[in-house]
């Protein structure tokens, strides 16, 4: 009963995440009709949609790009119930855009078996990446800001490390990145074996780990090997890199120090930001743009943000942090944009 009741309330979840998306001009393109049900619950809604996406097992949502001053971006979320939790940041990135400057164009991949879901598994890292290999050309991306959050650290570490895509990425954000210290025993403990005793943790473990589809995802397709992110490898792109302090999965602590430590002439590439205001106590003056802006010199190659008040995804729920985050993916896409632009004027 209980189980039913889960799936009841996904199924809610999902029509309500779909009417949303459309409402903020988002076009959804779904699996072919024969696939409809390979998905449980039922997503009658995708019924009405006329556009199929190019990849077998991959759903997604896009809006079209249109900016003359932005790259696109291309969003990845996390284990939980899918875009949900995500739909204000992605409604926010292009929220009083003006006309003359177009739309950023937003792809945000659905990951079915991670989200709630019963369905087939998960694409293995070589499917993946050749799945959203054929979704990027098919919409003409060339360059594109990589957006990740908690799971989605481990797809975009398979897409870093897939040299044909690699180099389409311009720069990256890793919002409580899993994927990083992978090797460490916090992140496999804190998500599969630790007994839950505070309610975050209860909803996690019910949630989460317990999900037939998780499961099977972490205990069949993941190999640490595969989906560990090194420093190194975030130093060949512009990247940023989000950490709670109060994570409940990731050792936040750890993973900052790691990150934030020098050396091998990484000196200059390195930058620690710690904003510590609290969701209801922010100066009534507080700048976001410009304190972002203020931290990205162009040859700022990583971005730590520490973010001491916040759990695991607290980020996409609390408004002020939302916006931090929102105007970070902008001064990315935009500084990604003017690099694209140099590049050219000097090729020409």
């Amino acid at each position: 009963m209980l189980l039913l009741t889960s799936l009841l309330c996904i199924f809610v979840v999902d029509i309500l995440t779909h009417f949303y998306m459309r409402l903020h001009h988002f076009h959804h393109y779904r699996a072919s009709h024969r696939h409809f049900f390979d998905v449980f619950p039922l997503r009658p809604q995708s019924l009405l949609e006329t556009r199929q996406s190019p990849a077998k097992n991959l759903t997604y949502w896009y809006r079209p790009h249109t900016s003359r001053a932005k790259s696109p971006i291309v969003f990845l979320h996390g284990i939980g119930v899918g875009l949900y939790p995500y739909m204000e940041y992605l409604k926010e990135l292009n929220q009083g855009y003006r006309e003359e400057d177009g739309v950023i164009g937003i792809l945000a991949v659905e990951m079915l078996p991670i989200s709630s879901r019963i369905t087939s598994p998960l694409p293995r890292k070589q499917e993946m990446c050749q799945q959203l290999q054929s979704i990027l050309k098919h919409h003409g991306f060339q360059r594109f800001v990589l957006v990740s959050h908690s799971y989605g650290s481990v797809i975009a570490t398979h897409l870093l490390k897939t040299p044909e895509l690699a180099s389409m990425i311009t720069s990256l954000i890793l919002v409580d990145p899993v994927s990083i210290l992978l090797h460490q025993p916090d992140v496999a403990y804190n998500f599969i074996v630790r007994r839950p005793k505070r309610a975050n943790e209860w909803l996690l473990w019910y949630f989460g780990s317990k999900d037939m589809g998780v499961a099977h995802t972490l205990s069949r397709t993941f190999f640490w090997s595969e989906n560990i992110l090194w420093k190194n490898e975030l130093l060949n792109h512009h990247a940023t890199v989000f950490l709670a302090g109060k994570d409940s999965i990731i050792n936040a602590p750890l993973v900052y120090e790691y990150l934030q430590a020098t050396g091998g002439g990484e000196d200059n590439k390195i930058k620690t930001r710690r904003i510590s205001f609290h969701s209801d106590d922010i100066p009534a003056d507080y700048d976001f743009e410009t304190a972002v802006l203020e931290k990205h010199a162009d040859d700022d190659r990583l971005n730590v943000v520490w973010c001491p008040n916040l759990d695991h995804g607290q980020i996409f729920d609390l408004q002020p942090w939302r916006k931090q985050l929102v105007e970070d993916t902008l001064a990315h896409a935009r500084r990604d944009f003017s690099v694209q632009c140099k590049e050219h004027d000097t090729f020409l």
